[in-house]
Parts: structure tokens; C-alpha cells; sequence
């Protein structure tokens, strides 16, 4: 009986972490074709990931970064791939351990593994559009200046000097962004997965 018990919660475990995994690829790719605030539903993918990490641990929780990852990469691009891949699912992965006592002072390596990650994601993302990282920064940079630059123009600050001082501070300003992104990831995720797991819980 126990034997069975325990096939039945597998299958269920299985079959939850498929309805996820498709969930994650809807709020990824179709989530972007919707208006408004359409293009930021993938960020919520972490929270599922979490809550099927949380109730299955960690093994199906990868299942379902590997699954979701690989379809929306088939879906969306080799481009998508990697972004799921490398800056949402070590969020959703690690997210449910933060509930957890005595886990404060692994904060710092959780930090530094997702700078390698993001770091990682830039490097591929410039080999991608077929540019060095100093050529990918500097175009990043532009862009930034195209969206903003009304800001920097109060400070006498014209395209090319903002997108050289960014380019010569690249190596700072990598783990500056990866902890902004992060943070605001983990917060985010952290919050919907309390909700979500509290939600379930009543059920």
C-alpha cells in the first residue's frame, strides 16, 4: 500500500510539474504578444517553479526549468532559451529555501551564483547578435540613452560619453545589475509564492 502511496504521489508530482511547465511557457511567450503589462507575466514564472520545487523538491523543480526552458526555446528562440534558462530559473529554483531557518547566510553565494549566471547570459546574448561584450554593452548602452537620454542631457551628458563610461565600467556594473534584477526577481516571486502557497494550503 505504501508502495502504491507513493507511485500515485510520483504521478501526481509528475503530472503537476507538467501543467507548470506549460503554465511557464504561456506567461512566457503568449504573455508577450498581450498589450499593456502582457510582456512582464514571464516574470512570475519563478513563483511557479517555486511552488513546485517547494511541494516536490528540488529534482522536480528542475524537471521543470529543463521542459519549460527547452519548449519556449523551440517556441520563441535560442535567444528566449537562455533567458528563461539563466535569469529566471535560479530564482525559481532557490526561492522556496528562503523559507527556511539559517538560511541567511547563504544569501551571499545565492547572490554570487546568479552574477555568474547573468554575467554568463550577456556574454552568450552578445555571441548571439554576433558582437563582442564591449560592442553588446555599447549598444545596450545607446539604447539606454535613446530611452533616457533627456535625463542625461540635463547633465551635459551626450550619447557617446555615457555609452563609453558604461563601456569602461562594464565589470562593476555587471554585478551592480545582476543584484537589481535579482533582488527585484526574488522579491516579486517571493511575495506571489507566500500568496500562492497560502492560497493552495486552504484548499
Amino acid at each position: 500500500m505504501r508502495a502504491i502511496a507513493r507511485g500515485n504521489s510520483g504521478y501526481q508530482g509528475l503530472a503537476q510539474t507538467g501543467v507548470a511547465a506549460a503554465l511557464c511557457v504561456v506567461l512566457y511567450v503568449l504573455g508577450a504578444g498581450l498589450p499593456g503589462v502582457g510582456r512582464y507575466l514571464k516574470y512570475l514564472c519563478p513563483s511557479i517553479m517555486g511552488m513546485i520545487t517547494q511541494s516536490y523538491g528540488l529534482r522536480q523543480g528542475a524537471l521543470l526549468a529543463a521542459v519549460a526552458a527547452l519548449l519556449i526555446g523551440m517556441l520563441a528562440g535560442l535567444r528566449e532559451f537562455f533567458m528563461f534558462a539563466l535569469l529566471l530559473a535560479p530564482v525559481g529554483l532557490v526561492l522556496p529555501f528562503f523559507r527556511q531557518r539559517g538560511w541567511r547566510w547563504q544569501y551571499l553565494w545565492y547572490w554570487l551564483g546568479y552574477t555568474v549566471c547573468f554575467s554568463l547570459l550577456v556574454l552568450i546574448l552578445a555571441r548571439l547578435m554576433g558582437l563582442s561584450l564591449t560592442g553588446f554593452v555599447r549598444q545596450m548602452a545607446l539604447l539606454h540613452y535613446g530611452l533616457y537620454g533627456g535625463f542625461y542631457q540635463r547633465f551635459s551628458i551626450s550619447p557617446e560619453s555615457f555609452a563609453d563610461a558604461v563601456q569602461k565600467a562594464i565589470w562593476l556594473l555587471l554585478p551592480c545589475l545582476s543584484l537589481a534584477y535579482g533582488t527585484m526577481l526574488t522579491l516579486i516571486n517571493r511575495f506571489v509564492l507566500r500568496k500562492g502557497s497560502a492560497l493552495l494550503a486552504r484548499k
